[in-house]
């Protein structure tokens, strides 16, 4: 309807008809009642989309578009069908500027926690949706999100004057610490498809304890055409790009394509490079740019003339684009994958993407580097991919690809990737004590012996498991009056073992004895029990039903009964990859969950016989018993592996409960399906239940 009204007036004019795509505008406006603030002839909105006609969604409608509210686009169109929802009613007003863009940023919603905004019946195939983010306080800021892209934006910066300049884009989608993020008034998100989509909005910590996200409107911008290469606003494009587009309406016939250098220019006959080409025409080669170059393109579009007695085509103009070339300087990716871990004795491959970059030489971090020569060791060290052959131990580290080119006079060097075997990385013998120290033996992260609250007595050396020879380390956690009988475990400082490889094997021998607390801290990366503040436990819980591998906002897998008071070989294992958390005791396989993650909390102290400590220092969930002989390994072992680490030791056998055999008939438990198992089934032969009418 839209096009039709506007066709019939510019061909009343006897002048070419240029049409634009479809913009739908929403003030977040305080008003109580219609009309609202925002007049029809006034302007707001980010460069290429300030667009009148903005339709003011009053504080008291949570529904837009219903109950006979007609929505228009930019033209003044009604947008048959569109509604919106927003969850939150808490509108405010912030200032009194009443003039275009600056009345657009005059009424907020105030979100102060997760928000949704949905619109249904969106009108157009492939669209941008702009968020408007009144600045405030640089401490203060918000994130947007749509589908599984996330982008936050920070205050501070203040808000477009009346003319409509000072808008600021915000293409910010890491967090980092917050205060990192960076400062806008608006984020976009491109090329949506669906007749509906929902926007989730949120607050972060950008510095003030108060957070708070002021959100002043949206827009919905129709992509009849959309930019693919270069995406809008890129930079450091490459000197050889193609231009790559898709168009996205199927009315549209043929297209123009106008590029240069100047903004003010493009559109000029002199700046067309294809004029009224096939509408199937989606690339073109502008041949090569000029280094750190900004440069600009449009597609002007031709559709039917569908006005009363119209014939041929009437141009549709598009929007203008903009890009920025690479310049001289090469630009490399971080080596990918940044850790690679391998078993002893297979081949490592790290790779980089470079752009502007003619000269590659790969390098392992030392004192000094040292650069890489092809040979029996290496392959690729002059090109962007390098192959490790037959890792071992000494080749584990750090890798890093330098690149450069013969027009800029400096390299530039990848963030390294790192490289790692599979193995041992961690372990506690607990048969000596050396100044108040038990040695890790493999990487050296030594465990102090330690006391918290009054008490003097720290962990002391003990009989350990027989079979192993040496001693352990006992715990006197046994009653919480006593200050030397309570108190006691071991740390070793921040130990980050789970960024050493792909997954974790933690085993160990216990023998613990009962104390009056529900829960022993085994073993602990945690600072306190939240989904933040750890990132994983190995604790007997009475609650858990026993010895539990867990950290707060996961699944984990079941607690696992073992006897008190004798040694029990304990082992918990993570395998990122497939999410799954694995208990075994004693060398059988027990418990597991298929949804496990670890904790987020790096920094949380590596603990041995109790969980943590509390803000004044005592001890919280204290062992009580003897520890033996605790490995680490940078990957999660199977149940094989697992099996022959305890049966080299005890001797005997154990059934593998994850075998490749199925064992379902075997009644005895002896795992194996024998004489007996088949005597125990042929003595119930032909017995049955079966009821027959009478």
């Amino acid at each position: 309807m839209r096009r039709v009204m506007y066709l019939t007036f510019v061909m009343a004019l006897g002048a070419a008809g240029v049409l634009n795509a479809g913009v739908i505008s929403l003030n977040l406006d305080n008003a109580t009642a219609l009309p609202g603030t925002m007049e029809v002839t006034d302007l707001a909105g980010a460069p290429g989309v300030r667009v009148g006609n903005w339709n003011n969604w009053i504080r008291y409608d949570s529904i837009i578009g219903d109950a006979g509210q007609n929505i228009i686009d930019d033209s003044g169109t009604v947008v048959p069908g569109f509604t919106a929802n927003i969850s939150s009613n808490n509108f405010l007003s912030r200032d009194n500027n009443h003039d275009n863009d600056q009345e657009l940023y005059s009424d907020i919603v105030d979100i102060l926690g997760a928000v949704t905004l949905t619109a249904s019946n969106v009108p157009y195939s492939v669209y941008d949706v702009y968020v408007y983010m009144k600045s405030d306080g640089a401490a203060r800021g918000g994130s947007f999100a749509i589908g599984g892209t996330t982008y936050y934006a920070r205050g501070g910066l203040t808000d477009p004057l009346s003319n409509g300049t000072g808008y600021v884009l915000s293409s910010d989608t890491t967090l980092g610490a917050g205060t990192d993020v960076n400062q806008g008034n608006y984020v976009r998100f491109a090329n949506i498809s669906g007749s509906s989509f929902t926007l989730t909005i949120n607050v972060f910590n950008a510095g003030d304890s108060v957070r708070r996200n002021k959100v002043a409107g949206f827009q919905i911008v129709e992509k009849r055409i959309s930019p693919i290469a270069p995406a809008e606003g890129a930079v450091n494009v490459a000197l050889d790009q193609d231009l790559q587009w898709s168009v996205n309406d199927p009315v549209i016939a043929y297209i123009d394509l106008y590029f240069g250098t100047d903004p003010n220019w493009v559109g000029h006959p002199t700046e067309k490079k294809l004029s009224m080409v096939p509408a199937t025409t989606v690339a073109f080669e502008p041949g090569t740019f000029s280094y750190s170059t900004p440069y600009y393109w449009q597609i002007d579009a031709y559709e039917p003339n569908t006005a009363p007695g119209g014939t041929g085509y009437v141009k549709v103009a598009g929007a203008l684009w903009t890009f920025t070339s690479i310049g001289p300087a090469p630009m490399v990716s971080a080596v990918e994958p940044a850790l690679t871990t391998v078993n002893a004795g297979e081949n490592a491959v790290l790779a980089i993407t470079a752009t502007n970059a003619d000269f590659y030489r790969w390098y392992k971090v030392g004192s000094p580097d040292t650069a890489l020569s092809d040979g029996t060791d290496y392959a690729g060290c002059t090109t962007n991919t390098l192959t490790i052959y037959n890792v071992q131990a000494a080749d584990e580290g750090n890798y890093y690809c330098r690149v450069s080119n013969s027009v800029y006079p400096d390299a530039v060097n990848s963030e390294p990737g790192a490289v790692m075997t599979r193995r041992l990385i961690i372990h506690y013998p607990l048969d000596t004590v050396i100044s108040g120290v038990t040695p890790d033996v493999v990487s050296g992260y030594d465990m102090t012996l330690m006391t918290a609250g009054a008490g003097t007595a720290k962990p002391s050396l003990a009989a350990g498991v027989s079979e192993l020879g040496g001693s352990g380390l006992f715990f006197n956690n046994s009653n919480s009056a006593d200050p030397n009988a309570w108190g006691q475990y071991a740390a070793a400082g921040d130990v980050d073992m789970e960024a050493a490889g792909d997954g974790l094997t933690i085993a160990l021998w216990v023998n613990r004895l009962a104390n009056e607390d529900t829960s022993n801290g085994i073993l602990s990366r945690r600072t306190e029990w939240s989904a933040t503040e750890m990132v994983w436990q190995l604790e007997y819980s009475q609650g858990a039903g026993g010895v539990s591998f867990t950290r707060s906002g996961t699944t984990w897998p079941a607690g696992v009964t073992f006897n008190t008071g004798e040694w029990m070989y304990v082992v918990a294992t993570f395998d990122p990859a497939a999410t799954t958390a694995r208990i075994y005791v004693n060398g059988e396989y027990e418990s597991e969950s298929t949804a496990f993650t670890l904790g987020p909390a790096t920094n949380s102290l590596f603990r041995m016989g109790c969980n943590q400590l509390d803000t004044l220092g005592n001890i919280v969930d204290p062992f009580h018993g003897t520890i033996d002989d605790v490995k680490i390994y940078n990957y999660a072992r199977t149940a094989a592996q697992i099996a022959q680490d305890y049966l080299s030791i005890k001797g005997g056998w154990i059934c593998d409960n994850e075998g490749p055999n199925n064992v379902a008939y075997d009644f005895d438990g002896n795992c194996q399906v024998d004489l007996a198992d088949f005597a125990a089934f042929a003595a119930t032969w032909l017995n049955n239940n079966r009821v027959y009418p009478q």
